[in-house]
């Protein structure tokens, strides 16, 4: 039976419907008594059903909503992202401060300046050179975009990190420093996946050092709540964590009770 005003099913659509039917009501394959427990059918099928039988009572020209309301949806729990609070991303950075300057520069940048760990590894020398002696960062972000960031508050941390040495391959003996290409460079010889491995390790010990369990990306949300919490517009967050739409903006700003509190008048 064509449907006025929609496509027409495919045949295999009208099969698989027609099967999911029988298997709910049995041989009529018409909503009636249940012939099995679709309550415990997985989502994924309940919501196939769902469509089967509204296009089964749009045929017999029924009201689905009976059969419907009987097959309530079972939602997956989202977890809230848990960020370090101001006073544990304080307490990171005093930990940070213990290393060697060029491991602090990289367990620091990532919440300074807000950066993916993937952006962070690939800084290029040329890029960092330019940002200590300009005052401005000129590099590329997610999607190939170029991005210039100021940095000049986070100087002494670039230039902890053009002092650093390359890591050299195991295999290869020698004691003469190695000028690094790309930032990642300072903490593993591998490639790209092996950086961000490392770096994600010193984040992840870093923070245990200061009591916390801790991953790049967290203290990307957390630069971005700094922001936020010290007056920046969330067009300004947009442009700082280099996002192209400012939804995804708000899901890394994570007002706590005192941030409404402030607002709240006695």
């Amino acid at each position: 039976m064509a449907r006025t005003g929609r496509r027409p099913l495919s045949p295999t659509t009208i099969e698989l419907y027609a099967r999911m039917l029988v298997r709910a009501f049995g041989r009529a394959g018409a909503p009636g008594a249940w012939a099995d427990r679709v309550d415990l059918w997985p989502e994924g099928c309940k919501s196939i059903l769902r469509a089967a039988i509204r296009w089964r009572c749009a045929q017999n020209g029924q009201d689905p909503a009976f059969w419907l309301e009987q097959l309530p949806r079972a939602y997956a729990v989202r977890r809230e992202v848990v960020i370090p609070s101001e006073t544990e991303a304080q307490a990171y950075e005093a930990a940070a401060l213990e290393l060697h300057p060029e491991r602090r520069a990289l367990a620091l940048l990532a919440l300074k300046l807000g950066f993916r760990a993937a952006e962070l590894c690939a800084l290029t020398r040329a890029a960092v050179q330019r940002a200590v002696d300009t005052g401005d960062l000129l590099f590329v972000r997610k999607g190939g975009r170029e991005q210039t960031v100021r940095v000049q508050k986070v100087a002494p941390l670039l230039r902890a990190l053009l002092d650093a040495p390359a890591k050299y391959p195991r295999r290869v003996a020698t004691s003469r420093p190695r000028a690094w290409r790309v930032a990642g460079e300072v903490l593993s010889a591998g490639g790209p996946a092996a950086q961000y491995n490392a770096l994600r390790l010193l984040v992840v010990e870093t923070g245990r050092r200061a009591g916390l369990k801790l991953r790049p990306h967290l203290l990307r949300h957390a630069f971005a709540t700094r922001l936020a919490r010290d007056g920046a517009s969330v067009f300004v967050v947009q442009r700082a964590l280099n996002h192209a739409s400012v939804t995804t903006t708000q899901r890394y700003v994570h007002p706590d009770a005192d941030d409404v509190a402030r607002f709240t008048r006695a």
